[in-house]
């Protein structure tokens, strides 16, 4: 899944300049370390930080990740971004370039996200760190949605089944298609953020033969290797229309 999501993100956000709102950020004469989450976040809540500075980042050395605290997913990706972070209690303005990660918690707990190393403005110098707070998982999955779309499935004619989640899940769900015509056996995964954090997709594109009513079965998914169960889903597909 990580290299069908990392094949999208680098061909559209190589140097891209991004309008995220960033949630907070921390400076060292003009360095700065940007987090794209809340101060809270749960385990397995995926979200990115950003080292950079307006004039840009020379000889980035990464960060060291504690691996019993962060799991690394896309690293060291050259970005950019107009953005407007919270830095010292202030809104701040800024135009930054630098050194994108995606890192998700493994550990609950107060969690120190690392200073990493580079130039800037011909000085070597160090970001600073910033510190984010992780609670445990829910017993149930929260931010997790089914829907179709369209709405009001054609018999006949493809419609997507569209699994939306705030976190992003171990393995692609598992879900019993038998009933359909699956041009998508295995989901297409997008991925989109906003002020507070990572929202995730898993898309199959679906074909029902016959009108009438259809349920999806429960189907499990895994988030930091907790399984959860997602409810069954039900909804009905027209009969095609002559003209």
């Amino acid at each position: 899944m990580r290299s069908i999501f990392l094949s999208v993100f680098v061909l559209f956000s190589l140097f891209a300049t991004a309008p995220l709102s960033a949630q907070n950020a921390v400076e060292n004469r003009g360095f700065y370390l940007v987090r794209y989450a809340k101060d809270t976040v749960r385990i397995g809540q995926e979200f990115r930080i950003f080292y950079a500075s307006e004039s840009g980042l020379r000889d980035f050395k990464s960060p060291h990740f504690d691996n019993t605290k962060f799991k690394v997913g896309a690293e060291s990706l050259p970005y950019a971004a107009k953005d407007r972070p919270w830095v010292g209690g202030k809104r701040v303005e800024l135009d930054l370039k630098g050194y994108s990660f995606f890192i998700t918690p493994v550990d609950t707990g107060l969690c120190v996200i690392p200073s990493a190393r580079a130039k800037v403005g011909g000085k070597v110098m160090d970001s600073p760190a910033d510190t984010i707070y992780v609670l445990p998982l829910y017993e149930e999955l929260r931010d997790c949605s089914v829907k179709v779309v369209p709405a009001k499935p054609v018999a006949g004619k493809p419609f997507e089944l569209v699994i939306t989640s705030r976190f992003r899940f171990d393995v692609n769900p598992e879900v019993d298609l038998g009933q359909f015509n699956a041009l998508m056996v295995r989901p297409r995964v997008g991925m989109t953020m906003d002020q507070s954090g990572s929202s995730y997709t898993y898309t199959f594109r679906l074909i029902a033969e016959q009108p009438g009513a259809y349920s999806i079965p429960p189907f499990d998914v895994f988030v930091a290797k907790k399984k959860y169960t997602v409810n069954s889903f039900d909804f009905t597909v027209r009969e095609a229309t002559t003209e």
